[in-house]
């Protein structure tokens, strides 16, 4: 879950590359016949020895990385105090990752 948000080509390293606070995190999408997909994203943190843990789930955000993991992002901002400077809801580049991760 490490590698996933701080590793190059994890799901939601896009999302967390240059956050200040260590995380795991794993991206989620459930597919739905005639719907939006169904974006997740649970995270620990801080790692590797975490006090909160975030678990977001968004009805019609498509792929986790692309709206759950920035929202969650945003949550972990307000907790620890950090100006959010990265990318908002749906504007992550995304080139190279799995979006089912």
């Amino acid at each position: 879950m490490q590698a996933a948000a701080e590793s190059p080509g994890g799901t939601s390293y896009p999302v967390f590359k240059s956050f200040p606070i260590k995380v795991a995190g794993k991206t989620g999408t459930a597919q739905r016949i005639g719907k939006a997909d169904q974006s997740w994203y649970v995270c620990l943190a801080p790692y590797p020895n975490p006090r909160y843990v975030v678990a977001l789930t968004s009805e019609s955000g498509g792929f986790g990385a692309q709206t759950a993991a920035p929202e969650v992002k945003q949550i972990l901002s307000t907790v620890f105090g950090v100006k959010d400077k990265g990318p908002g809801r749906g504007t992550s580049n995304l080139a190279g990752v799995n979006p089912y991760g």
